[in-house]
């Protein structure tokens, strides 16, 4: 099943650097805000490989509205929808 998980973007120039509010740890970076985009589609299917079980994609309202990250956002940040292509897989 394709999932699509919103991917949080952010300026720390000279680099961007992006994490998935849905997945704790599950973050990427890049020397631009497509190379960041690009490279997300592969650390979230890394972290669905290797955790097994995931949480559901929430969508941006939730998210925005979840303290946690509300009380981490400064205004300039970037918001993509990112599609999981990985099946979670059992841990033996």
């Amino acid at each position: 099943t394709t999932e699509i998980y919103t991917l949080s973007l952010h300026d720390a120039l000279p680099i961007y650097w992006g994490y998935f509010p849905d997945l704790p740890g599950c973050t990427t970076g890049g020397e631009t805000i497509e190379a960041v985009v690009e490279n997300a589609g592969e650390a979230l299917a890394l972290y669905i490989e290797e955790s097994g079980s995931v949480p559901p994609p929430r969508p941006l309202p939730a998210i925005l509205a979840d303290p946690e990250v509300a009380g981490n956002l400064t205004g300039t940040e970037l918001f993509a929808a990112v599609e999981s292509h990985a099946e979670p897989v059992a841990a033996f």
